[in-house]
């Protein structure tokens, strides 16, 4: 039981006033032994119970997560894999925008061409690898041989996915209380 628990303070309360109060003589004595005695076991009787009611799994989630239910310290493993799609998305949309703009073939030189399909190269093994980061040497060189509306459609693809993974895991029902909160962060025109 935490010494923070109001029934510890309670406990720890009446026997430092027990000890206050005094005695004289040892019937005193041996009554406050009694006192002292009847009030351990009802602290251990107390304490016993919160553990058995703690250790009751929830109804919802058969975890056992305390009595409320936000005793469960597995939450962050929940939302990691909530968010597990965004794993290397960005980098897929990365990829996808500069294969369409190589299938194009409008606007790119000899020599953009050869720097984005390094660049694709890199963002697919990225995405594969469920990360964004790619080697450093070429992780912004795309932002200058793309044009700016292709870098727009990237990030405006990733946006839409990202608000439609974060509003599932934002209001999805994580403690297994049997309700969800309906979510969307971009409003929708």
């Amino acid at each position: 039981m935490s010494k923070s628990h109001p029934i510890f303070f309670a406990m720890t309360g009446l026997l430092l006033a027990l000890a206050a109060s005094g005695f004289s003589a040892p019937a005193a004595a041996q009554s406050l032994l009694d006192k002292l005695k009847h009030a351990t076991q009802q602290l251990e009787q107390t304490t016993q119970a919160i553990k058995q009611h703690d250790q009751q799994p929830t109804a919802a989630s058969g975890k056992n997560c305390g009595a409320l239910g936000a005793g469960c310290l597995d939450y962050m493993n929940t939302v990691t894999d909530c968010l597990a799609p965004l794993h290397g998305y960005h980098a897929k949309m990365w990829a996808d925008v500069i294969d369409e703009r190589l299938a194009s073939g409008k606007g790119v030189s000899a020599a953009q061409r050869q720097n984005l399909e390094e660049d694709r190269t890199a963002y697919r093994a990225a995405e594969a690898n469920k990360t964004d980061t790619v080697d450093a040497r070429i992780s912004g060189r795309m932002f200058e041989d793309l044009p700016k509306d292709d870098q727009v459609e990237a990030n405006r693809r990733y946006g839409v996915y990202y608000n439609q993974i974060m509003s599932k895991c934002n209001g999805a029902d994580h403690m297994g209380v049997g309700h969800t909160t309906k979510l969307d962060y971009l409003k929708k025109q």
